[in-house]
């Protein structure tokens, strides 16, 4: 349990990052609590990409994830979009389309699969008001800022 900076409360890692931004009415506008290397290293993409979720919807943004699914009688399990498809695509009132690629931070991506992703990526960015990341626990920060500000596009 970490006591959050501004008024104490002690929770997990995860509920800290989320407090500050939308809930704690003691810290300032725009105030983030990075990952440390250890919390950083013990979250899962799963944990993070939900928690950044979360904190869009409150923010008023509509998020869009594709979940796996079970394919067929094999039992596997299978994402149902082309490879390299971005995890997540949030959408802000304000017209700016926000699409995160999340990682764990210590992931290596098959370099096909990599590349896939990356081509994505770059395809989406190339669009107006569209901005396209690649996010993991310690690249927080960037993407808070950009979930808290999404009229303010940054330069291509």
């Amino acid at each position: 349990m970490t006591p959050c900076p501004y008024c104490d409360r002690p929770m997990s890692p995860l509920a800290l990052r989320e407090h500050v931004v939308v809930k704690c009415r003691r810290a300032p506008a725009g105030a983030c609590v990075p990952f440390t290397d250890g919390d950083a290293k013990a979250i899962s993409e799963d944990d993070y990409r939900k928690m950044a979720e979360r904190v869009a919807r409150k923010l008023g943004w509509l998020v869009c994830h594709v979940e796996r699914a079970r394919a067929g009688r094999d039992g596997r399990w299978m994402t149902p979009t082309v490879p390299g498809f971005p995890d997540d695509w949030f959408l802000h009132p304000s017209g700016v389309l926000l699409v995160v690629e999340f990682k764990r931070q210590k992931h290596r991506t098959n370099p096909e699969l990599a590349a896939k992703q990356q081509e994505w990526l770059e395809a989406v960015a190339a669009l107006p008001s569209a901005q396209a990341i690649r996010s993991r626990p310690s690249t927080w920060p960037d993407l808070q800022r950009r979930l808290l500000e999404p009229a303010v596009t940054p330069p291509k």
